[in-house]
């Protein structure tokens, strides 16, 4: 799925786009919050991010921990110098990853506006919090 989001940004001569973590099975929900949440944050890449330049790197990195949770980290360097702070309420595709994440999956979002780029972990449960004992058919993450 991380691939899939990130394939149409890579493209030779452009920003350097490294994906790395192993395959991991997600509950639907999951996987179609998630893909939507790889696509908010790409396309602002894209826009304002390290995938606006061409020396631009963004790195994409999972694992699964603790208590059967993925956590996500999403990771811009080489993006443009933000002349102005971020705001703190966040705009409409802020608002979208933390409902996504939090209220619909009951998982946890960071968000730091470092000076080389967009640092996220998105840290969520595989099992779905309202469906303790279903079974969903797994996606593949990879």
């Amino acid at each position: 799925m991380v691939e899939r989001e990130l394939e149409p940004y890579q493209r030779d001569g452009g920003p350097k786009i490294t994906i790395k973590g192993p395959d991991v099975l997600l509950p639907p929900q999951c996987t179609s919050i998630l893909a939507m949440t790889l696509h908010e944050l790409a396309t602002n890449a894209v826009k304002y991010g390290a995938l606006s330049q061409n020396t631009g790197q963004l790195g994409v990195s999972w694992k699964t921990g603790r208590g059967n949770r993925l956590l996500l980290v999403w990771e811009e360097r080489g993006a443009p110098a933000v002349p102005v702070a971020p705001k703190t309420t966040g705009g409409f595709g802020s608002q979208l990853i933390d409902k996504g994440i939090r209220h619909n999956l009951g998982g946890e979002t960071k968000v730091d506006f470092r000076p080389g780029g967009l640092y996220v972990e998105l840290n969520v449960p595989l099992t779905p919090s309202n469906e303790p004992r279903a079974k969903p058919a797994p996606a593949p993450v990879a």
